[in-house]
């Protein structure tokens, strides 16, 4: 099999010691046999580097062979390459290595996974899966992780719709966020009730850092237990099979893009210790009808609804002062919203595109003042409660 070098993108290094393979992704073919040199500046240079993102998306792509000067792949180089079932490195490669027919490129220095496929097999002296190693690997259906590995990187297993079951040995003592960032159909986290760092208390289904009690990922199983206080970044984000979550009353904190892109998310109950809701916390969750605002949320950030299009009433609280910027943008079924006397602003666009928006309901006597603070177009729906 031969490659036709116009479908690359190479990049001369610093020094000019040789060039990385910035970009391949118009590769159409099933199998790649990664160029071993190309010519830049009419002078012949050997590869020594696959780029980050360098064949994301190659979706015919079978078989990568790599040859024996490449030094280094990039974060994701085949992410999303769904078909991707066979990678073989060159025997002689002095940097990395795909010995035991394991499917996957390993640094030989660190012992790092750096790029995985849905048949990869994890050999027993790896010790870190790099982030994004299995990004996009949908036909990934189950992975053994040996007691060797000590850390799973930022959305390592990212996009891995395939995969149903991950356990996590006691070994493993740092894990990212987002490591299991889209993976709709994980239905089990077990993690080694051994492991000093992360656990999965009560067989909830979720990681969490022991120490502080955060929710890092989960899935559309998951229980939260009554001791997680907080909810890390995008920690169920794009859990698209989630459709109920009940947040207890032991949880203070909900970071940005907590719920994102939940779009089976119909029904969330949240307890009466809720401080903070990030940015975008719910956005796009599309089928949410029921939602409620405990009084102890004092910050409520931009775009925490935005385009939660099934939501067609909303109470703001006491504890709110402030309606932030595109709260509730694009919530087009939105009819009834309830705002508290406590409210001293209203930001731009918080109630942009609420097509279906009937009546705004304020504390008596208060009408002008919150005319004074809404888009003149609203004004006709304020009424006194």
């Amino acid at each position: 099999m031969e490659n036709n070098l116009q479908v690359f993108e190479f990049e001369l290094l610093p020094r000019k010691i040789g060039v990385s393979l910035k970009k391949g992704n118009a590769f159409t073919g099933d199998e790649l046999i990664v160029p071993s040199h190309a010519v830049m500046e009419g002078k012949d240079y050997p590869v020594i580097e696959i780029g980050e993102y360098a064949f994301s998306g190659c979706a015919n792509l079978t078989k990568v062979v790599i040859p024996v000067a490449v030094e280094k792949v990039g974060w994701a180089a085949f992410a999303y390459c769904s078909n991707l079932s066979t990678i073989v490195v060159s025997p002689e490669n002095e940097y990395l290595v795909s010995k035991e027919k394991c499917n996957a490129v390993i640094t030989k220095k660190d012992k790092t996974l750096v790029a995985g496929c849905k048949t990869t097999y994890i050999p027993s002296y790896v010790k870190e899966i790099q982030g994004e190693a299995f990004m996009g690997c949908t036909g990934l259906t189950s992975i053994d992780i040996p007691d060797s590995v000590e850390k799973i990187g930022w959305g390592a297993f990212r996009g891995c719709t395939g995969l149903t079951k991950i356990e996590i040995p006691k070994t493993v003592i740092k894990i990212d966020c987002e490591v299991f960032h889209g993976c709709t159909n994980l239905s089990s986290i077990a993690i080694a009730e051994e492991n000093p760092e992360y656990d999965s208390r009560e067989n909830c289904n979720a990681v969490i850092e022991t120490y502080t009690n955060t929710l890092i990922s989960g899935c559309k199983n998951t229980t939260i237990p009554d001791s997680v206080k907080v909810f890390k970044t995008k920690a169920f984000g794009d859990c698209a099979n989630l459709t109920s979550i009940y947040i207890p009353n032991s949880v203070i904190d909900i970071w940005p893009r907590s719920f994102e892109n939940c779009t089976s998310l119909t029904k969330v109950v949240m307890g009466g210790s809720v401080a903070e809701i990030g940015f975008k916390a719910f956005e796009n969750c599309q089928n949410l009808k029921s939602i409620n605002i405990p009084n102890s949320v004092t910050y409520l950030d931009g775009y925490a609804f935005a385009n939660c299009t099934s939501l067609t009433s909303i109470e703001i609280p006491n504890s709110i002062t402030e309606i932030k910027r595109g709260l509730f943008q694009g919530c087009s079924q939105l009819k009834s919203v309830i705002i508290s006397g406590s409210v001293t602003a209203i930001k731009e666009l918080a109630f942009d595109g609420c097509d279906a928006l009937e009546v705004i309901y304020v504390p008596s006597g208060m009408t002008d003042y919150f005319k004074g603070l809404l888009p003149k177009e609203l004004h006709i729906l304020v009424k006194e409660r």
